[in-house]
C-alpha cells in the first residue's frame, strides 16, 4: 500500500520536530550542568566566607572558632558528605568538622591555592567518593587563614534531580503540548492545500466519453501542480480530438459502405442472381452492419441525465422484427409491463441491444419456434426462446466478439452479442443467461434504474 503525501509529510515533521526538541533539551542539559558547577562554587565559597565570619584572633594570640550550633550540627550530622576545615599559615588544620580529621585538600608544599576550586577523592563509609571544594584566604589580626569547605557529590545530584524534576513537572507538557500543536498545525495546512487535488481528481473521475469537452481547473491549485493539470488538459484535448475523428469515421463508413452493397445487391436482383449471390451479399451486409453497431457501441458514453423507458424500446423493436417473425415462422410475443419501467440509458443503443437478442432467439428457434420479449419491473428485459438451449460451458465465451457455435447460423458473424454485452457494460447492467422452463435460453438483460426526480427519456 502506498503511503499517502499527507502521512509522509507529518512523519517527516514529526521526526525533525522531535529532533530539534532532543538538541535544544540537550543544549538545555549542558548549560545546565554548566550552572551547576557554578552554583556549587558559589555555595562553596558562601560556606567558606560563613565560616570566616565566626573566626576570631584573641588580643594573646589565640584563635577561636565559635559556630553557632545549627551550623555545627548541620556538618556533623552530613554523614561525612559536607566538611569545613580551618588551616593556618603553614597548612596545619587548626580546626575542621567531625569528619575532616585535618586539611581537605593541600598543594605541593602543604599550603593550600587559594580561591581555587579543587577535587579530591576521600574514604567514605562503603567506599570512596569525589568531593568537590573551595579555599577561601582569610586575614585575622595580620594572621592569615585558609578555610576549607567541601561536599561529596550528593549534593550536586541532589540538585540536578530537583531541577530535572521542576523542568519536568513545570515545562515537560509544554513539549507535548508543542508536539501536538505543530502536528494540528501541519495537518491542517497539508490537508487545506491538498484539497484542490482532491477536487481535480474528482473532475478527472468524472470525465467520460461524454464529457471529452470538459477539462479540469486550476482555481485554488499549488502553483507546483499547474504544469502537470496543463498536461492532463493537453492530452485530454488530444484524446477529444482522436474520439471524434474516429465517431466522424464511423459515420462516415456507414454511408460509404452502405450504399454499394445496397446498389450490388440491386444489380444482383435484376440479373436474375439472386439464389447464388444474394446470400451473400446479405451477409454481407449483415457483417457490414454488425460491425457499424459494434464501433459505435465501443465509443457509447452515457450523460447524466439520458432516460429510456424499456416499455418503449421493446415495443419498437417489436414492430420492427415482427415481419421478420412471419417470413420466419416463428411465434413472436411481447409482454409488456403495466407501468412505464423507466432506466438509465440510451433508448437508440438499447433498441441495437434488444434487437441483437431478438434476432439470436429466433435464429435459435428456428420454424415453428416461440420467442417472447418480457419487460419486467423494476429494470429487466427477457428474450426467451424454445431453441436448443445454450451448454453451461459456453455461456461465458457466447458474448465474446466473433465467437460462432458449431451449430451457429452461416449467416451470422458471431458479433450480435459482443455488441448486447458492450452496451449493457456501458449502461452499468449485467446480462445473464438460464435455462428456460419448458427448454431454450433465457437472456436477461438488467440495467440500472433512473432517479425518480429526473424526468428526461431518451426514445426512438
Amino acid at each position: 500500500m502506498r503511503r499517502s503525501l499527507l502521512g509522509r509529510l507529518v512523519v517527516r515533521l514529526l521526526a525533525v520536530t522531535l529532533f530539534f526538541i532532543v538538541v535544544c533539551v540537550g543544549a538545555l542539559l549542558f548549560q545546565f550542568v554548566e550552572q551547576v558547577e557554578t552554583l556549587r562554587d558559589r555555595d562553596l565559597s558562601g560556606q567558606a566566607r560563613d565560616i570566616a565570619s565566626h573566626l576570631e584572633v584573641a588580643p594573646d594570640g589565640s584563635v577561636s572558632l565559635r559556630l553557632p550550633d545549627p551550623l555545627r550540627d548541620a556538618y556533623d550530622s552530613s554523614n561525612g558528605m559536607f566538611l569545613f576545615a580551618v588551616l593556618d599559615e603553614t597548612g596545619a588544620a587548626i580546626f575542621s568538622s567531625r569528619d575532616a580529621v585535618g586539611p581537605i585538600a593541600s598543594g605541593p608544599d602543604g599550603l593550600p591555592a587559594p580561591d581555587e576550586p579543587f577535587q579530591v577523592s576521600r574514604a567514605i563509609k562503603g567506599g570512596s567518593a569525589v568531593f568537590y571544594g573551595i579555599t577561601v584566604p582569610v586575614t585575622r589580626a595580620n594572621e592569615t587563614f585558609f578555610i576549607q569547605v567541601a561536599q561529596g557529590p550528593g549534593h550536586s545530584d541532589a540538585l540536578a534531580d530537583e531541577f530535572l524534576s521542576e523542568l519536568l513537572d513545570y515545562a515537560g507538557w509544554l513539549l507535548g503540548v508543542l508536539v501536538v500543536l505543530i502536528l494540528g498545525v501541519v495537518y491542517v495546512t497539508v490537508r487545506t492545500s491538498l484539497r484542490p487535488v482532491t477536487e481535480i481528481s474528482r473532475q478527472a473521475a468524472a470525465i467520460t466519453p461524454a464529457t471529452l469537452n470538459a477539462r479540469l481547473g486550476v482555481r485554488d491549485l499549488p502553483r507546483e501542480l499547474n504544469p502537470l493539470v496543463d498536461a492532463v488538459n493537453n492530452a485530454f484535448e488530444r484524446i477529444e480530438t482522436a474520439y471524434r475523428q474516429q465517431r466522424e469515421f464511423t459515420d462516415n463508413a456507414a454511408h460509404e459502405m452502405r450504399t454499394p452493397l445496397a446498389v450490388l445487391r440491386a444489380h444482383i436482383e435484376s440479373l436474375n442472381l439472386a439464389d447464388t449471390l444474394l446470400p451473400d451479399v446479405l451477409r454481407l451486409e449483415r457483417i457490414v452492419e454488425q460491425l457499424l453497431r459494434l464501433a459505435r457501441a465501443d465509443n457509447l458514453a452515457l450523460a447524466d441525465d439520458v432516460r429510456a423507458d424499456l416499455n418503449l424500446v421493446a415495443t419498437q423493436v417489436a414492430e420492427m422484427l415482427a415481419p421478420d417473425a412471419v417470413r420466419r415462422g416463428v411465434d413472436f410475443e411481447l409482454e409488456p409491463s403495466h407501468a412505464p419501467v423507466i432506466v438509465h440509458g440510451d433508448g437508440d443503443y438499447l433498441f441495437i441491444a434488444l434487437r441483437n437478442l431478438v434476432e439470436n432467439a429466433f435464429n435459435a428457434a428456428g420454424e415453428g419456434g416461440h420467442v417472447r420479449v418480457t419487460v419486467m419491473s423494476p429494470t429487466t428485459i427477457r428474450v426467451s426462446d424454445t431453441g436448443p438451449g445454450i451448454p453451461v460451458a459456453d455461456r461465458d465465451r457466447i458474448f465474446e466478439r466473433f465467437w460462432r457455435a458449431d451449430t451457429a447460423s452461416d449467416t451470422g458473424a458471431g458479433l450480435g452479442l459482443s455488441i448486447v454485452r458492450r452496451i449493457v457494460d456501458a449502461h452499468g447492467g449485467t446480462c445473464s443467461i438460464n435455462t428456460a422452463s419448458g427448454g431454450g435460453s433465457n437472456f436477461d438483460m438488467s440495467l440500472q434504474a433512473a432517479p425518480a426526480a429526473l424526468e428526461k427519456t431518451s426514445i426512438l
